[in-house]
């Protein structure tokens, strides 16, 4: 795996944490509202609407503290592997990318450089020293 696909790991569970959390408000929202799910949800008699809610917004808590437990374990391990860069600019512009999820501009600020040169030309040289410390 390269040192990209890995780094964005943590972004790509913390995305598929917040859909699951989007559907488990939409489910709330609706079955507050009152709005018929039948349809959607595929569930049988009005008398069981509440029940088949509850369940499913329980299996979707379920996932939801599964995927936190994997994204903090991940992330754990990514901040480990960060950790071994001499350079505490490029670390620092790792954490902040790939841990923290911020962007170009913001990196950029944090560690005192412009945008583009983050991007462009500290981001390329972090991430070819965090691939020589993932193959080592």
């Amino acid at each position: 795996m390269k040192a990209i696909e890995y780094l964005n790991q943590a972004g790509d569970i913390d995305k598929l944490i917040a859909a699951l959390r989007e559907q488990q408000k939409q489910l709330c929202d609706s079955a507050l509202s009152g709005v018929r799910l039948d349809s959607v949800l595929g569930f049988g008699a009005k008398s069981d609407r509440t029940a088949n809610i509850g369940i499913k917004l329980a299996t979707l808590q379920e996932s939801i503290d599964d995927y936190e437990k994997q994204a903090l374990e991940l992330k754990s391990e990514i901040i480990d592997n960060i950790m071994k860069l001499k350079n505490r600019v490029l670390s620092t512009l790792l954490m902040h990318r790939y841990i923290n999820g911020k962007d170009w501009y913001e990196i950029g600020e944090l560690i005192n450089y412009n945008p583009d040169y983050t991007r462009k030309l500290l981001h390329k040289a972090a991430i070819k020293e965090f691939e020589r410390i993932l193959e080592s």
